[in-house]
């Protein structure tokens, strides 16, 4: 008897917590957003360059990859676990990569979507009212798109350069650029960044990009 009225009393409690989650479960998941949708307001370009920022402490970036792929190249670190990740840093680390490591693949398409995510958000920078704030946020933008192609150029030599927003079927279109031309767009972005940024940033800004 006892354990059919906590049976009942279970049945209870989760109908009530499925009604009241109803409204809850309804509402559009964050995927769902798309260009149409999302841009529309100056929150919404604050939350597209933070997200241009979240990439650079992504494991394929600064948080491993970019470390592996420059340090370990270096007299700086040294990996000598043979066995360890498939032994993709270690062959890094000695210059025995091949075209089949996923660690540069990984590196490549990381930067590549963080240049995208930063040619999006500078495509719908009107949308920021705020003459001030919108200048240091395309300033932002276009260091952190210096940045990216900065480390990629130096990976890999010539590379495809993509200064605006481009489809998936205008990406399979895209040809290599001479490295001259991408050192040059890198010093085009770095000039307008440090014209529009500030020397220093205070309270919950500090680590932005700044004109130093």
């Amino acid at each position: 008897m006892r354990g059919r009225f906590i049976g009942q009393l279970l049945s209870l409690s989760l109908v009530l917590a499925l009604g009241s989650c109803k409204k809850f479960l309804t509402l559009a998941p964050p995927s769902s957003a798309t260009d149409a949708s999302f841009y529309k307001t100056t929150q919404d370009i604050t939350n597209a360059l933070n997200g241009c920022y979240a990439a650079l402490q992504d494991k394929t970036q600064y948080q491993d990859h970019f470390v592996t792929m420059m340090e370990a190249r270096s007299d700086n670190v040294s990996d000598n676990n043979a066995a360890g990740n498939a032994g993709l840093n270690y062959n890094i680390d000695r210059f025995l990569a091949g075209s089949n490591n996923t660690v540069f693949l990984e590196a490549w398409q990381s930067i590549y979507n963080t240049i995208y995510r930063c040619n999006e958000t500078l495509a719908h920078l009107d949308v920021v009212t705020d003459a001030t704030l919108k200048r240091q946020y395309e300033g932002e933008l276009r260091f952190l798109r210096a940045l990216e192609y900065f480390n990629a150029v130096r990976f890999w030599g010539d590379i495809p350069l993509v200064l605006t927003p481009i489809s998936t079927d205008g990406a399979y279109q895209l040809a290599r650029n001479k490295q001259a031309d991408v050192y040059a767009s890198i010093e085009q972005d770095l000039s307008v960044a440090s014209s529009f940024l500030p020397l220093t940033f205070s309270g919950a800004d500090i680590g932005r990009a700044t004109k130093g």
